[in-house]
């Protein structure tokens, strides 16, 4: 008898984030029972011992656990959550807390505007556009603008 889950081309589907491996497990019908002799079923012990039940706590089925047919078991270490938050708490702590300021710190406190010399130009005109739309006074970014554009000449 075919299995059905050996007619897909895959072992695994992906729902959502989870991961679902299907099982080559073979269904066993009546016919797949191995073949005993004659010999074998007229031994009135060997065929108690056929017919005695399969104890399931000594047996190496107890061990077993169904989910694993389902899903996939995590190959990450169980250690894993914690390491992880644990070194992100501590290069937070030496970043934010116990690193000194060094030059590029104070580079990167500045303005853009003030790195970069032309781009002060378009916020000086940005401005002097906004402020003429609201109706207010435009005198010091004017001067200022004409300052910048006194030096590029």
């Amino acid at each position: 008898m075919m299995n059905i889950i050996s007619r897909f081309p895959f072992s695994s589907l992906r729902i959502g984030t989870s991961i679902l491996r299907l099982s080559r497990v073979h269904n066993r019908s009546y016919a797949d029972k191995p073949n005993f002799s004659s010999k074998q079923l007229s031994d009135p012990e060997k065929l108690e011992e056929i017919n005695r039940p399969v104890q399931f706590s000594t047996s190496k089925a107890r061990q077993y656990q169904s989910i694993h047919n389902i899903v996939e078991v995590s190959k990450y270490p169980p250690s894993q959550m914690l390491i992880i938050p644990l070194s992100l708490f501590v290069f937070l702590i030496y970043f934010l807390v116990l690193r000194e300021e060094n030059d590029i710190d104070e580079e990167m406190k500045k303005p853009l505007h003030k790195r970069i010399p032309s781009l002060e130009l378009y916020y000086l005109r940005e401005e002097i556009r906004l402020l003429m739309a609201a109706g207010k006074d435009t005198r010091v970014q004017e001067k200022r603008l004409q300052e910048l554009l006194n030096k590029l000449k």
